[in-house]
């Protein structure tokens, strides 16, 4: 009986210490951790809670003393080991930060943040080598730490790419690794460099990433990079389908104005002429002509013929604008080809025929409506297309 009321008691103690000590942390109570070390001096918690305490009040040499403290009760404890390293610092103590953070590192191998405490503490102090040593070891121990390491290298070496990727041995990661440091160059403007790297990384086959990588060039507007990302053509002719509905040899799909009542593009399923589902146009009033309704991206190679083929029929169309599909340069804006207006009732196959030009990596299908002799210039009724697919030859058509 005395020896339960013993425990009882002790239980007590550790359980009021610890609520004062979280009471006193909260409120900045300096009285309350105080009587939470004095109610229980032997729990390493009283002692951190007096050290947080110190060092909001900028005395970070007895803050570090107190920590110490609560190490010696709880020695393998890596987070208390952490907690003294970044007080030293502080205290100015750089040496002694060092030393404290290899011995978390120690405590814990397989976590990440002791690694990733020292690789600051020496970036900080201008071991740049070193430190992203430590800070690749952060990495290997936690992905998720990529992202944030990728910009202090990228400040520490100055832009280097390949510095970037050797200092954080990106080589030896997986290739979500290759697609984040691929889309970070892309993102600062280094377009040959992402693809480079890429094309050499661990994930450079994974076909899924490929396309992320393509979709990032291609909306940054780096189709020439885009185009050696894609694979290689197996012949001089180059046969592109890109049906409504189904995947295709490219990985940019339609983008549709769906926002208007009166003029909208959708995908129809299954009403399309190959049974896959057809792009449908409605029309109900006044709409801007030079509305891009729907448009598609596909990359091509410079100085080849070309030709677009599609299908499409209208249902009850009213207009002085009929609708109409224009390739253009999708850097420039240039105007390639345009087809003559779609106004058949049944599915009738329609051709454009036209040379890319040098330079030119690749071209945009636009659906829009004609221009009208007078505005305002209502359309209505009704269009479907189907059936589209770009053929290019290297010595014309």
């Amino acid at each position: 009986m005395v020896l339960f009321s013993t425990g009882m008691l002790a239980a007590g103690r550790a359980g009021l210490g610890r609520l004062l000590a979280a009471y006193g942390v909260a409120s900045a109570s300096s009285w309350a951790v105080e009587l939470a070390v004095r109610v229980n001096a032997a729990d390493p918690e009283t002692h951190y809670a007096r050290a947080n305490l110190l060092a909001s009040a900028g005395d970070f040499e007895e803050a570090s003393r107190e920590m110490e403290t609560a190490i010696a009760l709880r020695p393998q404890d890596y987070f208390l080991w952490l907690a003294l390293g970044d007080l030293r610092e502080r205290a100015g103590d750089a040496d002694g930060a060092r030393l404290v953070f290899a011995r978390a590192k120690e405590c814990a191998p397989y976590y990440a943040q002791p690694y990733w405490q020292m690789g600051n503490l020496l970036l900080r102090r201008g071991e740049r080598e070193q430190a992203f040593v430590e800070i690749a070891g952060a990495i290997e121990r936690d992905p998720q730490l990529l992202d944030i390491s990728l910009y202090l290298a990228w400040n520490a070496y100055a832009g280097d790419a390949e510095a970037v990727a050797r200092a954080l041995r990106l080589d030896a990661l997986d290739g979500s690794a290759a697609l984040a440091f691929a889309r970070f160059l892309i993102e600062r403007g280094q377009p040959s460099e992402a693809v480079a790297f890429f094309g050499t990384a661990r994930g450079a086959h994974d076909e899924r990433k490929r396309q992320e990588i393509l979709r990032a060039l291609v909306h940054a507007g780096y189709f020439a990079e885009a185009v050696r990302l894609r694979p290689e053509a197996k012949s001089e002719r180059e046969e592109m389908p890109f049906m409504i509905g189904e995947e295709s040899s490219d990985p940019f799909g339609w983008e549709l104005v769906r926002g208007s009542e009166r003029a909208r593009a959708i995908l129809d399923q299954p009403a399309g002429r190959a049974g896959s589902g057809a792009l449908r146009l409605e029309f109900n009033g006044e709409s801007d002509p030079d509305m891009a309704l729907a448009m598609r991206t596909l990359l091509v190679q410079p100085e080849t013929a070309a030709r677009l083929h599609f299908a499409a029929r209208v249902e009850d169309v009213v207009t002085g604008g009929a609708p109409i599909v224009v390739v253009t340069d999708a850097a420039t804006g240039r105007t390639l080809a345009a087809s003559d207006p779609i106004s058949d009732d049944g599915w009738r196959d329609h051709e454009l025929t036209f040379n890319i030009p040098a330079g030119t990596h690749a071209v945009r299908i636009i659906v829009r409506r004609q221009r009208c002799a007078q505005m305002p210039c209502p359309a209505f009724g009704r269009v479907w297309l189907d059936s589209f697919s770009l053929v290019s030859h290297a010595s014309g058509m």
